[in-house]
């Protein structure tokens, strides 16, 4: 994301209403601040599954009555990740991480394009939003292929509980999340056959 643009979040609505890595969830359960868990959880995903985010600092907010219940940006080699208190405490485990999961696939999209393309699809996003409900979706998709699709649909069914429930144009629903992760499952027994 180019300095310019504006954080990629992980919105709520204005209206409130193991699979996967079980060895880093339960190592999360200790007693810790909130910043020092969430960075720590963070420098883990980094390690394991962002090579291109190794050489970024990293710097966590957490913040109480966010607009948002996760956000990102990137500005010159610093990484950060914008986190509401109240959700981030609320959140099970795997709900945070695929939370994470998706800032962090938002920031690996954006280092791949030019700073030129950050700035336009920035602009642009405030008055054709499909380009922002693109971008969401294809995030998602790509939390999907890195192999944390079930804690995408963790966080996704957290936030469908709290507040007004994603559509498709916010990104990938809790059933397109379970559609595909029952076709990658069928993929992968296919290819075992």
């Amino acid at each position: 994301m180019s300095e310019t643009a504006q954080p990629a979040s992980t919105a709520r609505s204005s209206q409130a209403k193991d699979w996967a890595r079980p060895c880093q969830a339960r190592s999360y359960a200790v007693k810790k601040g909130v910043k020092q868990e969430i960075t720590d959880l963070l420098e883990n995903l980094i390690q394991a599954d962002f090579p291109t985010l190794r050489s970024y600092e990293l710097s966590v907010i957490v913040d109480r009555s966010c607009d948002y219940v996760t956000a990102v940006s990137i500005k010159r080699r610093n990484v950060t990740v914008w986190i509401d208190k109240t959700d981030i405490r609320k959140m099970n485990a795997r709900a945070r991480i695929g939370a994470l999961v998706h800032e962090l696939c938002h920031v690996e999209r954006d280092l791949k394009k030019s700073p030129v393309r950050c700035f336009a699809e920035a602009t642009l996003s405030l008055a054709l939003p499909s380009i922002v409900t693109r971008d969401e979706r294809m995030t998602d998709e790509l939390v999907i292929a890195k192999g944390y699709g079930k804690e995408l649909l963790a966080f996704q069914k957290y936030h469908d509980r709290h507040y007004e429930p994603y559509n498709e144009q916010d990104g990938l629903t809790c059933k397109e999340i379970r559609a595909k992760l029952t076709k990658r499952n069928s993929d992968a027994s296919n290819l075992k056959s």
